[in-house]
Parts: C-alpha cells; sequence; structure tokens
C-alpha cells in the first residue's frame, strides 16, 4: 500500500521490538518522520529509519512513570513542532493462563495496555486541536491464546475535534 506520509510525524511507543518496531518502520518508508517511546534499546531501529531518509528522534522511558506523558510530548514537539498519527504499541503481554495471573502482574498490564494508551491518546487529541487539524491514533492489543496470538485493533480519526470510529 502507497502512502504519501511526508511531512508527517508519527508518535510510536511501544517501537524497540516487535510489531511496534515494524510499524514505526513501515511509516518511515512511507515517508514519515518518527518519535519513538519505548524501555528498550531502540537503536537498531533509529538505523534502519535514517537509512531510509527520514528522521528519528527516541525517548526512553515507562508510559507508566509519573509525569511520562507529559515529558513523551513535550519531547516529541520539540523535536518535530506538531504530530500528526499516533501508534499505541506499547504493552505487557502475558504468557500465563488467566487463572494464574495475580494483583499484581493484571494492575502492570492493565496500566501500560489501557490506562497508558489512554492518556497518551488524550494528549495527543488535545495536541491535534492545538493544530488546528486533525490527525489518526491506532491502538494495537495483543492477547495470547493457547495455540497463537490474536490481536484487537482500534483506530480513531479525529478532524478538528469530530471523531471518526
Amino acid at each position: 500500500m502507497d502512502m504519501n506520509l511526508y511531512g508527517k510525524v508519527a508518535l510510536v511507543s511501544g517501537c524497540s521490538q516487535g510489531l511496534g518496531y515494524h510499524a514505526a518502520l513501515a511509516l518511515a518508508k512511507q515517508g514519515a518522520d518518527i518519535f519513538g517511546v519505548s524501555i528498550g534499546d531502540d537503536s537498531s531501529l533509529k538505523k534502519a529509519i535514517e537509512a531510509t531518509g527520514r528522521n528519528y528522534h527516541s525517548f526512553t522511558i515507562s508510559l507508566t512513570t509519573p509525569g511520562a506523558i507529559h515529558q513523551v510530548m513535550k519531547e516529541a514537539l520539540a523535536a518535530y513542532g506538531h504530530i500528526d498519527i499516533l501508534l499505541n504499541y506499547a504493552a505487557i503481554l502475558k504468557k500465563e493462563e488467566t487463572l494464574e495471573l495475580t494483583k499484581l502482574e493484571w494492575n502492570s498490564a492493565y496500566d501500560i495496555n489501557v490506562s497508558a494508551a489512554f492518556f497518551l491518546s488524550l494528549e495527543v487529541i488535545r495536541q491535534f486541536q492545538k493544530q488546528g487539524h486533525g490527525g489518526k491514533i491506532i491502538k494495537v492489543g495483543f492477547r495470547e491464546k493457547k495455540y497463537g496470538f490474536s490481536s484487537t485493533v482500534m483506530a480513531l480519526e479525529f478532524d478538528n475535534g469530530k471523531k471518526y470510529y
């Protein structure tokens, strides 16, 4: 699929590995500059994106750290001045059987998989409104099944305060 994303900035959480890594690289190949947020080493992603001729800035932080979302927005806007796309890939994938999950494991997964994605999305929506134009938000969630993975994708498009599902 050909997309013209030149001049667009994508904020991608959870981009140091897996699908987040590949999604960030795919957007760069379509012309977007990338602001990556992760807790892992993203040096190979930086090299791959810069090889496409696009810019890559990264910020290493857990989105569950108090004040992290504000810091991410501040850094992304300092680097690029605007945000057009948010890809929420940051997640914890628990491989234990559901009946074996502890409350601490449940809470840590919920904090990153749901709460952090929600509050980062809110801040990006506020930024879209300040910019006077809309953008795209995509949240990808994963759930392990006994014999493979399933995923859920929620995509929202915002245009001057109106939302389209």
